[in-house]
């Protein structure tokens, strides 16, 4: 997620799993408000840099293009947004007891997904289920 020198996941990748569930999960909490603050700054930049953005009137073909650029943004800043959505979920779920369960199953999510994704919201199993059925 980091973009233009911001760094996301440090705390996690560099230190790998702490050896005890309270530390595990202060890891992650740093982590995901890490993440939530870089999202939070980049998501307002880029729809400034979007609605600033001039739109020249040259060629068909570069019309074409600017609008291609604008909609790749677009799309950017809706991706980082869904992002940040569950990153607060994840947040969420850390605050009532419930970060680590599956939603789909109940059981536990491997720690070292977490690691990798500490928004994940479904154990390995059930995101490949819902991968494979989905069109």
């Amino acid at each position: 997620m980091g973009t233009k020198g911001e760094k996301v996941n440090d705390n996690l990748e560099q230190e790998g799993p702490p050896s005890d569930e309270e530390s595990f999960l202060a890891a992650v909490r740093a982590q995901l408000l890490q993440d939530q603050a870089c999202l939070q700054r980049l998501i307002p930049r880029m729809e400034q840099t979007l609605r600033e953005s001039p739109i020249e009137q040259s060629t068909q073909g570069e019309d074409a293009s600017t609008t291609l650029e604008k909609g790749n943004t677009a799309g950017r800043i809706n991706q980082f947004r869904l992002s940040l959505q569950l990153v607060e979920a994840a947040l969420g779920r850390l605050a009532d007891g419930t970060y680590g369960l599956c939603e789909i199953c109940g059981d536990r999510i491997d720690p070292g997904r977490l690691l990798a994704l500490p928004a994940c919201r479904f154990c390995l199993g059930c995101q490949r289920k819902a991968e494979s059925s989905s069109p």
